[in-house]
């Protein structure tokens, strides 16, 4: 058989797009900016990328540019990458680029001055378009000029114009200033001219994050050229992680006053203004209402700390070094979610463990963590007083009534089966809060209910039967239901795996081309989320309420479909069945597993 040309660079690229968590060639070449089937007769082995298009792909696929260009045949010195190229202020409009000014300044100057805008056309702005104003009282004042033609008699007019006494003046030159303009700035006092080249110079001094967030708000689709950036980073703003979750339409939201949670606010509070400590442990079990605790936190701590910055670990890629190190300078909040569900955990220790980085890091974990969790702060020599643990106290009925009321009224439905759902879900606000928008929108009485478990069980699967019903119609919503069961066991899982796929076809009848559709379904839909390179199913208890359903019978043992899939996987997946179980049982007893059989048919294997 005639092997393909380039058969070894094919090889290369699936295996570095499956490692990044790309899951199907479709999305590669979107990223990408090209067509299905270039990606296609690359990894097939039959072309090969132009020699131009390979820093693009090695960023994608975050691996050494002169790597891939061996594999791909390229002389050494074939491919060279550079990001030296001028921001494109010409190409902004003059209200752009005043906004694009102001972004830049309220960045660069974010712990030193407060910065705004000098009013707007039609106000008497005094010359000026942007003010500095700093702790020590003195201000430094911009104009902003987007013009094609800046020469001298410009410049005087500029300088003329100004009349609030500043300690510096600065002009804003959306292109390259001409040797004149330069002759005529400095003949006056205490003025000076950013052209495009001093801006750009100044905007590569940001931290890469930021560096990546204004080029998106302004010169979308250029991140790469512009930052040598592909991706999504490693770090989100408190408002971008928040916001998938504030959508109205979704049965999982964060869109509900907070209730019965003053107490954890404010340990949180006050262990976020001790400067003293430097990791906190927000500690609670699946469905308590973690995240929703930890927004009002951070929004509550920023607005009392502006000059602290405050970052998201984001749930889809894993920090790096270089990730940390594009952190930058000055005082900063990092928060990790679900920590318990992450591998990187180690190194951002490390990280704020270090003085140097003024970091400090918030951490919102299982229970069964934190002995985890300590033992690793511990090694760093983070222990005691430089370390403080919040956990989330069990929700009161009273509570859990105004949050039902909420729910109930927001849908239009009546307020008197507050207290009954109340009665049922108080521990668990998610499944609270899904329950009852099930109650309202379906006129399920929650008298039916015997049990706070038999209430969140039947919750879930009105979840599950949603998310099926949501995203398939016909024979298809009977594979959704079957690839979430295999899912739930083996997650965190790369949905393209060839492994996956066969596991899929050969356990539950589905077949390949079947699973790639569905499983691109579930990961827009919001149910398979992307954490690091793998997907999760979200919420957490969707997938415990999976395996209970399908797996354990009425006893709390094993019906033997855990045992079938862990006799089909590989060795890796093995792995994720016993920690995915174990956990479920953990919860099922409340941490006592002593007593538990569920297990038992994994161990004896």
């Amino acid at each position: 058989m005639k092997t393909s040309k380039y058969a070894a660079l094919g090889q290369y690229i699936f295996s570095k797009r499956e490692y990044q968590g790309i899951a199907t060639q479709a999305e590669f070449a979107q990223l990408l900016e090209v067509t299905q089937q270039t990606v296609s007769r690359w990894e097939a082995g039959t072309s090969r990328p132009r020699a131009n298009e390979l820093p693009k792909l090695a960023g994608l696929l975050k691996v050494d540019i002169v790597d891939i260009s061996a594999v791909a045949g390229y002389a050494s010195d074939a491919v060279t990458v550079s990001f030296d190229r001028p921001l494109p202020l010409a190409a902004l409009s003059p209200d752009s680029f005043e906004h694009f000014s102001l972004d830049l300044l309220a960045t660069l100057y974010h712990e030193q001055a407060q910065v705004h805008l000098m009013g707007k056309t039609g106000h008497e702005q005094h010359g000026v378009d942007i003010e500095a104003h700093f702790a020590d009282g003195s201000l430094i004042t911009f104009q902003c000029k987007r013009e094609a033609q800046f020469g001298p008699a410009k410049v005087r007019k500029a300088i003329n114009a100004q009349t609030i006494p500043a300690k510096e003046k600065y002009i804003l030159l959306s292109r390259v200033a001409s040797p004149d303009a330069r002759g005529e700035i400095r003949c006056a006092r205490g003025w000076n001219i950013w052209d495009q080249t001093d801006i750009t110079r100044i905007f590569r001094t940001l931290p890469k994050t930021e560096q990546v967030r204004i080029v998106d708000i302004y010169f979308p689709s250029q991140r790469f050229v512009l930052t040598g950036e592909m991706g999504p980073g490693p770090w989100l703003t408190v408002a971008d992680f928040f916001a998938p979750y504030l959508g109205d339409e979704r049965v999982f939201n964060q869109c509900w006053d907070l209730v019965g949670r003053t107490s954890e606010l404010d340990q949180l509070a006050k262990a976020l203004a001790d400067r003293d400590v430097v990791v906190t442990n927000l500690i609670g079990r699946a469905g308590e209402g973690k995240s929703r605790v930890l927004r009002s936190a951070l929004e509550a701590f920023s607005a009392r700390h502006p000059e602290v910055r405050v970052v998201v670990a984001s749930p889809h890629e894993e920090i790096s070094a270089k990730g940390l190190e594009d952190l930058g300078t000055g005082e900063k909040l990092l928060l990790v979610d679900d920590a318990h569900d992450r591998g990187d955990l180690t190194q951002l220790i490390h990280f704020v463990a270090d003085e140097r980085s003024q970091a400090r890091l918030l951490l919102a974990t299982r229970p069964y963590w934190k002995e985890i969790v300590q033992a690793e702060l511990a090694r760093t020599g983070l222990s005691g007083k430089l370390v403080a643990s919040v956990t989330l106290a069990k929700f009161t009925k009273k509570d859990a009534t105004a949050l039902a009321s909420q729910v109930l009224t927001k849908h239009g439905a009546s307020t008197d089966l507050a207290a009954k759902i109340a009665e049922i879900a108080y521990d668990s606000p998610l499944a609270l809060v899904v329950g009852a928008q099930i109650v309202a929108k379906e006129g399920v009485h929650p008298e039916l209910f015997r049990s706070n478990e038999d209430f969140r069980a039947t919750v879930l699967d009105r979840y599950e039967q949603m998310i099926a019903k949501g995203i398939a119609t016909g024979k298809d919503q009977d594979r959704v239901h079957a690839m979430l069961r295999v899912l739930a066991l083996i997650q965190p899982v790369v949905p393209d795996d060839r492994c996956v796929i066969e596991l899929l076809s050969n356990l539950e009848g589905i077949d390949a081309p079947d699973a790639s559709r569905l499983a691109r379904l579930l990961i827009d839909s919001g149910v398979l989320f992307k954490r690091g390179a793998r997907y999760r199913l979200s919420p957490d208890l969707l997938a415990d309420s999976i395996i209970e359903s399908a797996c354990i019978t009425l006893s709390g043992t094993s019906n033997g479909y855990v045992e079938q899939v862990f006799d089909a996987v590989i060795p890796e997946y093995k792995e994720h069945v016993l920690l995915n179980v174990a956990r479920l049982d953990w919860r099922r007893n409340e941490g006592d597993t002593s007593d538990s059989r569920l297990l038992d048919g994994i161990w004896f294997k």
